[in-house]
């Protein structure tokens, strides 16, 4: 039954905004913007992101809250819509809905989104993110994995078919 897919996207909410609300908590009380988690790799920082992904078009907030809420109906839509499919394309379709519900969250509430993970080595630094963004990573992965594998799988297929015929 899919329908119990439909909790990865709320589970992903809770988590991020648990997250998020501890971190900024964190900053907020002890009155600092950033702390080392490992010296030159990891940092947490107090960062709010009013653009997309990587801070591009930072003066454009409107539009990301529409195309967020967008993406967001979007991914739900074809989590429940799915005819034949398997568990990782759900669960794929589950975490990228959950991270875009996660910061739109942000987005209705603040304007921008709250990141907060810093990686870097030296000084090149990864763009700040959120747990929110790292389950529309994972599942964007699962996706990918799952079309690289049913395309190996219709090779295959199709191979043997030919060979058969």
């Amino acid at each position: 039954m899919k329908s119990k897919y439909l909790a990865i996207p709320l589970i992903a909410v809770i988590i991020d905004q648990f997250i998020k609300s501890i971190v900024r908590a964190y900053f907020y009380t002890h009155r600092i913007s950033d702390f080392t988690v490992i010296p030159n790799f990891l940092s947490l920082v107090d960062s709010y992101n009013p653009g997309g992904a990587f801070g591009i078009l930072q003066n454009t907030p409107t539009l990301f809250l529409a195309l967020s809420t967008i993406f967001s109906l979007a991914a739900l839509i074809l989590l429940v819509s799915v005819f034949k499919t398997t568990t990782p394309v759900l669960w794929g379709l589950g975490l990228v809905a959950g991270g875009a519900i996660g910061n739109l969250v942000d987005r209705a509430r603040y304007g921008s989104v709250y990141d907060f993970i810093d990686c870097y080595i030296g000084t090149y630094h990864w763009p700040a993110f959120n747990a929110a963004d790292a389950f529309i990573v994972i599942g964007t992965g699962l996706l990918l994995f799952s079309i690289m594998r049913g395309k190996k799988t219709s090779t295959a297929e199709t191979t043997e078919n030919a060979e058969g015929n």
